[in-house]
């Protein structure tokens, strides 16, 4: 009930965000049809140190893309001017004149509640805050520029570069649904997903980046998820699902912690 209220009630209005503190756009029009639209995102720039001193954006031109395969959000892409009249010699060099765009699904509808309780917008913030910079090869995402949410109205905005499919080693923009994979893409989907998540299996440190970046109520939501699978997993047992080995099983001879060669570690994905 309080996500339904949330969504009709504060769904579309600016409101600081979680990371930043700043009142981030929730539409491409708040940045291209407004006159603080180049102010603002000159801050958000500056914010992720991606503008050099000295450097604003001057004008914002939109660029109607038409992008069909959205799904979980509405998207965008922008073209930038700069003003470097004032800019230092010798600083960070400019972020792209093209950037890819993407806020929360702005229709209230099933999807905006799908995306509303699973937590797409924040986990997506969080993933380029604290491990977009840090994957394995030959994983890869589009570097990201900002990114930021807000927990009461739901709202998020990612500000990335925009990718040119089908350009030197970028395969060609295909529909998630409706093209079919090939079998280099499935393969690359299998060993790329597989290398994320390998890297990061039971290892308490990116959780533990995330939770404190997210503030005491997200340390509190995900103590409290701990708590309830505690609890699932010692009523399973308590049901005989999962029973223990009896002694005179083969399994009873490994020792507790242990298993046998060539077994896999665990039969399910996180």
């Amino acid at each position: 009930m309080t996500t339904i209220l949330r969504m009709l009630f504060f769904r579309g209005r600016r409101f600081s965000g979680e990371l930043s503190g700043i009142r981030f756009p929730v539409r491409l029009s708040d940045l291209t049809a407004s006159r603080r639209g180049p102010a603002l995102l000159t801050a958000m720039l500056q914010y992720g140190g991606h503008l050099p001193e000295g450097v604003r954006v001057r004008a914002i031109r939109d660029e109607a893309a038409d992008i069909r395969d959205g799904v979980k959000g509405d998207k965008g892409v922008i073209t930038v001017e700069y003003d470097t009249s004032a800019a230092k010699v010798g600083g960070l060099p400019l972020p792209p004149s093209r950037l890819f765009l993407k806020f929360n699904v702005g229709k209230l509808g099933a999807m905006r509640l799908l995306v509303e309780t699973s937590e797409c917008a924040e986990c997506e913030c969080l993933f380029y805050r604290h491990l977009a910079g840090r994957l394995p090869s030959p994983v890869r995402v589009p570097t990201c520029f900002f990114a930021d949410y807000s927990k009461l109205s739901g709202d998020f905005v990612l500000v990335s570069e925009a990718v040119r499919f089908g350009e030197g080693d970028v395969a060609p923009l295909k529909h998630r649904v409706r093209d079919d994979a090939n079998l280099d893409e499935q393969k690359a989907f299998a060993v790329h997903g597989g290398t994320l998540n390998a890297t990061y299996w039971a290892q308490p440190m990116a959780t533990n980046s995330v939770e404190q970046a997210a503030g005491p109520q997200a340390r509190r939501s995900t103590r409290a998820a701990r708590r309830r699978c505690r609890a699932l997993r010692r009523h399973t047992v308590a049901c005989g699902s999962s029973p223990r080995p009896s002694p005179s099983s083969p399994a009873s001879s490994t020792p507790r912690g242990a298993r046998s060669r060539g077994a896999p570690a665990s039969t399910t994905s996180s």
